[in-house]
């Protein structure tokens, strides 16, 4: 108990002690969550012959990883912590690009469903499995593509898991989860610290008077929350000031989404249309009618038994109310996409899992008192069923935006860049005439993840037929939207060619413009110099050079899954002396070791790179290790992280 403030409340009177938590007997529970959800997200990369990374910004984030690489991570603006963690898995585990944003995204998910294991760590096994289990699967909505986020909540769950634990340590750790996530994305960062923001007002005012004065003593709960939350932000804010400050920035005017084309095109009175669309589209496919009573079952439960307990039920509470707000707000306004609220409140299914526990825990009554209730443990493992059934239902077709045409094609295109001259602008006439705003962002994506690093920046694109590139005007369609995209992209490659004395070489790729290929190779208008690769115009002297290296060529399924078992791996090593540290002994640190080196890998990552040390080489490799090390120091000096029956703060089950 030496890590434990001095001013930690006794538990309440009258409650019922917990057993002590320890290492022993608990690999059984955590294999099973971390077995169960690794089918869970890859399965379908066996079963359905994925040979790509899946999920919306899948290619947004290879091509962020090459470009900063070669660039810096200043390349990528402000959300260097995905980046920088992918660089270092692909140069820890020698990997494409390709493959470490595919083994990442695994990782995350698992990652994830652990660190709701910590935060749920004083139940019953059975209790923190089913959180780990709930937590995720509801996690498939940000797998599927928006890693920055999937990897900001596992950071979050598990400093809420520390600030739970109540140790002097929560401060730092907490504060290195938090600067870390603020890295990976600002946005959650910000919904996070509305999350803590809101637990602290919650304790002041359940706090007698003087409220405000007490609640800022050293060592209070408010005050571990505050300064871990302003902790954080100092981290983050230093981070994304030095990111912003040194390198060659991000490149402007690119649209890696729907979304991005329609604000940077004044068209952002469409977005709350569109907001409101996807929360109605997204609220079943997130399990919500199952999700919210099984959670207010959960919450509405007995005072909980100490006053750790108390304080993670606070902020989880706290989450939710977040979270409504946010929904509320979004619905009324249209301003906020009321679904990102819901796909990032992991209070929900952990509650829900409690509520699961609560409903067996009260079959067991009934079958003690012998009373007629016997509907509780058959409702609880309906619950079960209904939630598993209905993940896999949600999970099954995570978006493919890396198409197999598409890559091989713009991968034989990008031998022939090589011979060009460094710095001819390159232009790639790409059309998709009824889903243009959403097709022609993920061309832009898929090209960017197989050109050289070296000439991802030279790339524009063109929406439209090559004729209207080779007449210098916009293809006009019935859509308006696409007819916008088209004017807009015209100017864009008109404002870069500005000035630059550099003639422009056009391509036009086969599955990247369907209708206006065979018409315009056939009319002269464009010459086929590789199959499904035609120039617009005049042919410069073209030849095949090596193929660029790192240019994201389709892998086995099954590599897929040796490569995410060994990035979970690497990440587990990397962050379980954090943990330990942080937690202390028992089945939170091993739960939470993940996010730890999630954290950990990201903040060394980023510092390293703001040094002007790029993440390749071997310099992966010294990070991974030294990260390790450091972790295995720091729980050796602080005693293996206390005693095994030492207090964590939990929930109740």
């Amino acid at each position: 108990m030496a890590d434990i403030d001095a001013s930690t409340p006794a538990p309440a009177t009258g409650a019922a002690p917990r057993p002590p938590v320890t290492s022993r007997g608990l690999g059984g529970g955590l294999a099973l969550v971390a077995g169960v959800l690794f089918a869970f997200y890859l399965a379908p990369y066996v079963v359905r012959g994925y040979r790509f990374a899946v999920g919306a910004d899948a290619p947004v984030y290879v091509w962020w990883a090459r470009l900063a690489a070669h660039d810096g991570l200043s390349a990528v603006g402000l959300r260097p912590g995905l980046p920088a963690l992918v660089l270092v898995l692909r140069g820890t585990l020698g990997l494409s690009t390709l493959q470490s944003v595919a083994a990442a995204g695994a990782a995350l998910a698992v990652a994830l469903g652990l660190a709701a294991v910590a935060v749920a760590a004083r139940r019953e096994r059975g209790g923190w499995v089913l959180a780990g289990l709930f937590a995720g699967w509801y996690g498939a909505s940000l797998a599927n593509g928006y890693l920055s986020a999937l990897a900001t909540a596992v950071m979050f769950l598990a400093a809420i898991a520390v600030l739970g634990a109540r140790r002097r340590s929560g401060v730092a750790a907490g504060a290195g989860l938090l600067g870390a996530a603020a890295l990976t994305h600002g946005a959650f960062f910000l919904v996070a610290g509305a999350v803590l923001g809101a637990a602290v007002a919650w304790l002041i005012r359940r706090r007698s008077p003087p409220r405000i004065r007490g609640a800022w003593t050293r060592g209070t709960d408010e005050w571990r929350i505050g300064g871990a939350l302003l902790g954080g932000a100092g981290i983050g804010a230093a981070g994304l000031l030095a990111t912003a400050a040194f390198g060659p920035g991000a490149i402007a005017g690119v649209d890696t989404s729907k979304d991005a084309f329609l604000r940077r095109n004044g068209l952002g009175g469409q977005l709350p249309s569109l907001y409101r669309s996807r929360l109605a589209s997204n609220w079943l496919r997130l399990l919500l009618p199952a999700e919210v009573p099984l959670a207010a079952y959960g919450a509405g439960r007995a005072q909980p038994a100490d006053h750790g307990e108390r304080l993670l039920r606070t902020l989880l509470l706290a989450w939710l109310a977040v979270t409504a707000g946010g929904v509320v707000v979004s619905i009324a306004t249209g301003l906020l996409p009321g679904e990102r609220f819901l796909s990032f409140a992991f209070a929900l299914p952990i509650l829900a899992a409690a509520g699961v526990s609560r409903l067996w825990l009260r079959g067991a009554a009934t079958l003690r008192e012998e009373s007629r209730a016997g509907w509780a443990r058959p409702l609880a493992v309906a619950a079960v069923v209904v939630v598993a059934v209905g993940s896999v239902w949600a999970w099954w077709h995570p978006a493919e935006s890396f198409r197999d045409d598409d890559m091989a094609t713009a991968a034989r295109a990008a031998v022939l860049v090589g011979s060009l001259p460094r710095g001819t602008p390159l232009v790639f006439v790409v059309d998709d005439p009824h889903h243009a705003p959403l097709s022609v962002p993920r061309f832009g994506n898929e090209l960017r993840a197989v050109l050289p690093p070296d000439r991802i920046r030279d790339v524009h694109l063109f929406v439209g037929r090559p004729g209207d590139y080779l007449a210098g005007r916009p293809t006009a369609t019935g859509d308006p939207l696409h007819n916008a995209m088209s004017a807009r992209y015209l100017r864009d490659l008109r404002a870069a060619l500005e000035g630059t004395g550099r003639l422009p070489v056009a391509f036009v790729l086969a599955p990247m413009n369907e209708r206006n290929y065979d018409g315009p190779v056939a009319s002269g208008d464009a010459t086929e110099v590789l199959p499904g690769v035609a120039v617009v115009g005049p042919a410069p002297a073209l030849y095949a050079t090596r193929s660029p290296a790192d240019t994201g060529g389709p892998t086995s399924p099954w590599l897929i899954v040796v490569f995410a078992a060994a990035a979970l791996a690497v990440l587990w090593v990397a962050g379980a002396g954090w943990s330990c540290a942080a937690l202390g002994r028992g089945v939170a640190w091993v739960a939470a070791a993940p996010a730890f080196g999630i954290a950990a890998l990201v903040l060394i990552g980023v510092a390293v790179d703001r040094l002007g040390i790029r993440l390749t080489g071997a310099v992966p490799i010294l990070i991974s290790a030294l990260v390790a090390a450091g972790g295995f120091v720091a729980a050796r000096a602080t005693g293996r992280g206390g005693n095994p029956g030492e207090e964590v703060g939990v929930i109740e089950g």
